[in-house]
């Protein structure tokens, strides 16, 4: 059996990879590729593909498009000089980003609701309290403001880990729908 250079499995992908218009899973693609050069009699292995094809946007500038959706949701796909086609290429990529915004506010509210817990905002608030009835005559005006300050800002985060809370709950469900509806 013949092996396959790094060039001819670049160019095998490539030409496959102009069959899907709207793009295709970049592990689906290696495996398009495998099937079709093992099918030609070559001799294939994991590590050769790998090595051809894991950077092929970057052999490939002008012909291959990464969108990387998630960690493992990565899309390969064909450029083109079509207008249209390139707007739907676009708008994909546009989806990816807003998929990518999302997940990260969804992170950051995980990051939110995992601080508030740590912190607790009763017991200080209580403190607070405490310390502005007893002893607020006592203190310099920086100090109170200081104290001021703090008591909005416990008010700020348990307003902020409300609102994520409740951001996070409708993202993630409408996530679920919409990669639902993908399949």
């Amino acid at each position: 059996m013949k092996k396959p250079t790094p060039e001819y499995i670049r160019d095998t992908a490539v030409s496959i990879l102009q069959d899907y218009d709207m793009g295709i899973k970049q592990s689906d693609l290696w495996r398009e590729v495998e099937t079709f050069l093992s099918e030609s009699g070559y001799e294939i292995t994991d590590h050769t593909l790998k090595n051809a094809l894991w950077d092929l946007e970057k052999q490939r500038p002008g012909e291959v498009l990464k969108i990387k959706k998630s960690a493992k949701n990565v899309e390969l796909h064909p450029l083109v000089n079509n207008s249209d086609e390139q707007d739907a290429y676009d708008e994909a990529w546009d989806e990816s980003l807003q998929d990518r915004a999302i997940g990260s506010l969804i992170n950051l509210s995980g990051m939110v609701a995992e601080i508030t817990v740590r912190i607790d905002s009763s017991s200080i608030h209580s403190k607070l309290g405490e310390t502005q009835a007893l002893y607020m005559n006592e203190y310099p005006p920086e100090v109170i403001e200081a104290i001021t300050t703090l008591g909005i800002a416990l008010d700020l985060m348990e307003k902020s880990k409300s609102a994520f809370k409740s951001i996070r709950h409708v993202w993630a469900l409408d996530s679920r729908k919409v990669s639902l509806q993908r399949r």
